[in-house]
């Protein structure tokens, strides 16, 4: 992961920080980054507090940005970032906004906020996953494994240009992270083949040997395809760390993440840029929202967010 040089980090409770912190401190000294500490004062609690003490709320609001700066300059004033150069900021009004306008105003290239909980889903990451610009990295408490276990999920049957770069800076930030967590890369593409259902059909009557034939060349595209990535990015992989799966993907990389003990997610968030406010697609949203694990969400070179400076 070299190739961050400034990292917006979304600061919340203390409690949550430990293990980000860690990470984070030790990403931004491995590529000489900086750090910017961030909290957010919703405008939803200013709102809410309106509604109920109209008469004092801009005091409220006063005391509520003391009270958050104050927390945010404790944190940044702790002896951990002494050898990292950091600067901190409090962001008033709506959070995936204000998070988003920043990283476009500063020129952020990596979004880092801790998990609230493994059970509920995370709507500022999901917010974040689907707009913002820049890779956002969603990390949950650290993992039991000394060992951490990286799952890189590639797309290995798109070949467009596109596509092909967002492959390799998947497969890039997955291998850096695990030669600086001193883990391993598992690498993962599933298989399907479209309209195999239609084929099997009365209409066209395709055989169980020619539909067995499409599969087998499927893999092999696959392989031939992951195969050129690594020659392209300079990184070897053993075999029984590549894993390509027939399947639903939204059923295989849950299952993928279980038996293999993954720590961290490596996965791209959209296939096409361009597009301002393109979702990135029901499944992996559903991915997203549903894994436990930790997330680093890639965007492809060129992705428009619809979200505008003001």
């Amino acid at each position: 992961m070299k190739r961050f040089q400034k990292i917006l980090y979304i600061v919340t409770t203390a409690a949550a920080q430990e293990a980000t912190s860690k990470r984070v401190h030790s990403l931004a000294k491995q590529n000489g980054a900086q750090v910017c500490f961030v909290r957010i004062l919703e405008e939803s609690f200013i709102e809410q507090m309106g509604k109920v003490f109209s008469s004092s709320i801009k005091e409220l609001t006063t005391l509520a940005q003391e009270h958050l700066q104050g927390e945010l300059q404790q944190f940044a004033e702790d002896a951990r970032w002494s050898d990292i150069s950091t600067t901190s900021a409090l962001l008033t009004g709506r959070d995936f906004i204000k998070i988003i306008e920043k990283v476009q105003r500063d020129q952020h290239d990596l979004v880092v906020k801790s998990r609230i909980t493994a059970e509920e889903p995370d709507q500022l990451a999901m917010k974040l996953f689907r707009k913002c610009p820049c890779p956002v990295w969603i990390i949950r408490g650290s993992h039991q494994n000394t060992e951490k276990q990286i799952l890189a999920a590639l797309d290995l049957q798109n070949t467009h240009l596109e596509n092909r770069k967002l492959n390799r800076k998947i497969i890039e930030l997955a291998h850096s992270m695990a030669v600086r967590e001193k883990g391993q890369v598992h690498y993962l593409n599933t298989l399907q083949l479209e309209y195999e259902g239609m084929m099997r059909g009365p209409r066209f009557k395709i055989s169980e040997e020619e539909i067995t034939g499409m599969k087998d060349n499927l893999h092999q595209i696959s392989s031939e395809n992951l195969a050129v990535l690594f020659e392209e990015t300079g990184i070897t992989a053993a075999p029984e760390n590549i894993h390509l799966i027939e399947g639903d993907a939204g059923k295989i990389i849950p299952q993928a993440i279980q038996n293999l003990s993954t720590d961290t997610l490596v996965m791209g968030t959209v296939a096409r840029s361009g597009i301002p406010g393109l979702l990135i697609g029901n499944k992996a949203e559903k991915i997203l929202s549903e894994v436990q694990c930790t997330v680093l969400a890639v965007k492809p070179e060129g992705f428009i967010s619809p979200v505008k400076i003001t």
